[in-house]
């Protein structure tokens, strides 16, 4: 269980490596809606569109001058929708759902627009589930689909 400070800052353009390599570790993305490995070159797009668009926010976390985990909130009106990872290392740890106690916190400070925040959590991802749960985000209500 974390019991240091979380530091959280906005992601920087020297962040954009090691959020790659998180990303892409097997145990991160087995649980994204896209799970696929991405390129190099993929990731860099993506980042630096995000890092340009103000309707998003990056934030990278560490603890003790360690870098550990990172949010994204996707802002449209009042409404933010939240993405978070962390470092495999520190996975099971309690890190998750203390990072996203802070982040909302760091949200409602400096994005005072923003009213709500939502997840959206692939229902095979317990370890998620709990975090979120553990966070105060309540699980209002849950999509099924099929592939045709």
């Amino acid at each position: 269980m974390i019991e240091h400070e979380i530091n959280l800052q906005l992601a920087t353009i020297n962040d954009q490596d090691l959020i790659f390599e998180w990303r892409n570790q097997p145990e991160v993305r087995r649980y994204f809606f896209c799970s696929e490995p991405i390129t190099q070159l993929e990731h860099s797009k993506w980042y630096e569109n995000v890092l340009a668009d103000e309707n998003r926010v990056l934030l990278i976390a560490d603890s003790q001058g360690v870098k550990f985990g990172v949010v994204r909130f996707d802002i449209a009106d009042d409404l933010a929708t939240v993405d978070v990872y962390v470092n495999p290392s520190v996975m099971g740890q309690g890190y998750g759902s203390a990072l996203l106690k802070c982040s909302v916190k760091w949200l409602k400070q400096h994005k005072k627009n923003v009213k709500k925040v939502r997840a959206e959590i692939l229902t095979e991802n317990k370890a998620s589930i709990k975090a979120f749960t553990k966070a105060g985000f309540d699980m209002k209500f849950v999509t099924h689909e099929v592939e045709i």
